[in-house]
């Protein structure tokens, strides 16, 4: 199978746009004032902050915290939604949905990078959220907030494995996927295959393919290597501290192209869940955040 994608740079990655987070006084603290009180994320200037909604009554705020998630059955992409045994919040676990003209079903996210290069990142690609709003990005995780991030870490698990175990009927599952076939209708009214090829994966995983082409029980290989990721600050779009898990052995080019983007900013896209835990451990958010209020 294919190996974790390279961390090298991930730490100062996440520094760096910590810092860019907090060199805005102004924004920290609409941030904060929605974060405790929900108050929407508008600057005094009119304008609303990255990663929410742009207008309307829901101007401020992240699409996250205020649209309905169903399960599949019911025509969503939710997966589970449970109790997190450390932190006692709901956390609810989907696919990434959100998509009309070209999704396969219940508006998924496409796996082909043709269509949308903002796809899934992944042949399974799930992300949790907190039923309640807590924290907005893992630039603003406070450290009592640590058993929120293990407990979405363990439910991203035991949901992939609820995905991947699924019959041939359940949408997202090993059996469903390795049999999909036929098109979707785009929006310039074109046809696209959506049956899983080898050109959809990452050149990294291209070779895993055949193993992902056959009768082969390879479930628990699958869960063995899953990747935890934040987008920080801007790298976000969705201003909502969901926290990514992905199969790494089947990533997608959407995967690669969206990590190719962010790095033409000098930075990573997909910074590793436990490198943010030893940060926000060490103290280092809270520094930033302190200098921040002294600016303001």
């Amino acid at each position: 199978m294919g190996a974790s994608p390279s961390t090298t740079s991930t730490m100062q990655s996440f520094d760096s746009l910590a810092k860019k987070y907090y060199s805005n006084p102004e924004v920290v603290k609409c941030v904060e004032s929605y974060e405790m009180a929900g108050t929407p994320m508008i600057l005094e200037d009119g304008s609303n902050v990255h990663g929410t909604v742009g207008g309307g009554d829901n101007k401020g705020i992240p699409v996250f915290d205020f649209i309905p998630f169903k399960m599949i059955s019911e025509g969503g992409t939710l997966i589970l939604q449970e109790e997190g045994p450390r932190s006692k919040e709901i956390i609810k676990v989907f696919i990434p949905a959100g998509f009309k003209n070209g999704s396969i079903c219940n508006d998924m996210q496409p796996y082909d990078s043709n269509i949308s290069e903002s796809g899934l990142s992944s042949f399974w690609h799930l992300l949790a959220i907190t039923d309640k709003p807590s924290y907005c990005n893992a630039v603003t995780i406070r450290k009592y907030q640590l058993d929120i991030i293990r407990d979405k870490k363990d439910l991203l698990h035991k949901a992939m494995g609820i995905l991947l175990k699924g019959s041939e009927s359940d949408i997202g599952s090993l059996k469903w996927l390795r049999n999909l076939s036929g098109n979707v209708t785009l929006e310039d009214g074109s046809e696209v295959s959506v049956k899983p090829t080898e050109e959809l994966l990452s050149e990294s995983c291209q070779d895993n393919f055949e193993t992902f082409d056959t009768e082969e029980d390879i479930t628990d290989d699958i869960l063995s290597n899953i990747g935890y990721f934040y987008h920080a600050f801007d790298q976000a779009t969705v201003f909502s501290g969901h926290m990514h898990a992905v199969a790494i052995d089947y990533k997608t080019k959407c995967f690669d192209l969206l990590e190719a983007k962010a790095k033409e900013s000098g930075v990573d896209k997909n910074i590793p869940v436990d490198e943010i835990i030893e940060y926000v451990e060490a103290g280092k958010l809270d520094e930033l955040k302190l200098q921040a209020i002294m600016k303001n």
